[in-house]
């Protein structure tokens, strides 16, 4: 990373959105980013990364031989337990192998859980880089499908400790529920947070019902997260919403339009629709309040979601298949 009289100089001081290269095409460098980019592996001292799919060769061939690497990934082989282990791996350049410290998050028992999270902490001698974004850690997500992410450099000191603030605090409680090791999430308090432009909203296994949820603290997830930090955002006059009163939902008047954009899509009926409708324009409590009160507050036809999608006409025109 480059430095001034010894100083780091903080390359993404106020956060910046990127979409990852692409191959084939003419890429800006003003708006997309390689992997090795992100990492500056030459000057990187620690890494954590987590992710849902790995390609553990080409993975390890973006760090150093010597750069410890935390990797958190869903476990495919069971859905509980909890352990951090290393794991050997070699580099598909060559038969250097390196060795991974494996994280398998503990999830609640019962259903079917994922681990979906794409966050990156990287660690230099006196900064962090904070990673989070759409794209898993194999070839293509990095030079076929194009993905987006967000990144911010904060201020690292080890000889110091900072006040934690909501998006440190937020973060930690992230790890925690990822099962990161302690001594990691302990290095937060080393980083200066206070120019954080970016609030954490994180989801929460059900496990394919609702005994999981009732012994978590719900408003810290998903929808209800959601809903809070947007009426924290815009504030009770609602100036970016319209005027909607987001503490009377009586007054309620649906302004907003959400874009959603993304390569695959699920099973996503009126119901969830709405729901994360009113939850993105700020209205608590939408989750635990009636479907007759929810549909008094939106009509099917006032829910106003564009979804970007491809068509079967673009994937068969696809160069990659």
């Amino acid at each position: 990373m480059d430095s001034d009289d010894g100083c780091p100089l903080l390359r993404f001081p106020h956060g910046a959105v990127r979409a990852t290269e692409m191959l084939g095409v003419d890429n800006d460098p003003e708006e997309t980013i390689s992997l090795a980019d992100i990492l500056e592996a030459a000057s990187l001292n620690q890494a954590l990364v987590t992710s849902f799919l790995v390609d553990d060769g080409w993975l390890a061939g973006h760090f150093r031989d010597t750069t410890p690497v935390t990797l958190v990934t869903h476990n495919s082989s069971s859905n509980s337990g909890r352990g951090s282990s290393p794991a050997h791996t070699t580099a598909s350049h060559g038969s250097t192998s390196r060795r991974f410290r494996r994280v398998h998050p503990e999830f609640p028992k019962g259903g079917f859980q994922i681990m979906h999270s794409k966050i990156m902490l990287l660690f230099y001698a006196r900064s962090l880089r904070f990673v989070v974004g759409s794209a898993n850690l194999v070839p293509d997500d990095w030079s076929v499908m194009q993905n987006s992410l967000f990144v911010q450099d904060f201020r690292l000191d080890r000889r110091a400790v900072f006040p934690g603030n909501e998006f440190s605090f937020s973060l930690a409680y992230a790890l925690h529920d990822l099962s990161v090791p302690a001594e990691i999430v302990a290095l937060l308090n080393n980083v200066d947070f206070s120019a954080a432009r970016i609030r954490i909203v994180t989801s929460v296994p059900t496990g394919g019902g609702g005994n999981v949820r009732h012994n978590m603290n719900m408003p810290s997830y998903g929808m209800e997260r959601l809903a809070e930090v947007v009426a924290d955002a815009v504030g009770d006059s609602a100036a970016g919403l319209g005027g909607a009163d987001l503490k009377t939902p009586a007054g309620f008047q649906p302004t907003a339009r959400l874009l959603c954009v993304g390569s695959s899509l699920g099973q996503m009926d009126t119901k969830w629709l709405r729901d994360f409708y009113l939850c993105a324009h700020g209205l608590p409590d939408i989750p635990k309040t009636s479907l007759g009160a929810r549909e008094e507050l939106v009509s099917d036809d006032l829910i106003d979601i564009g979804i970007g999608f491809h068509t079967q006409e673009d994937v068969e025109k696809c160069r990659y298949g």
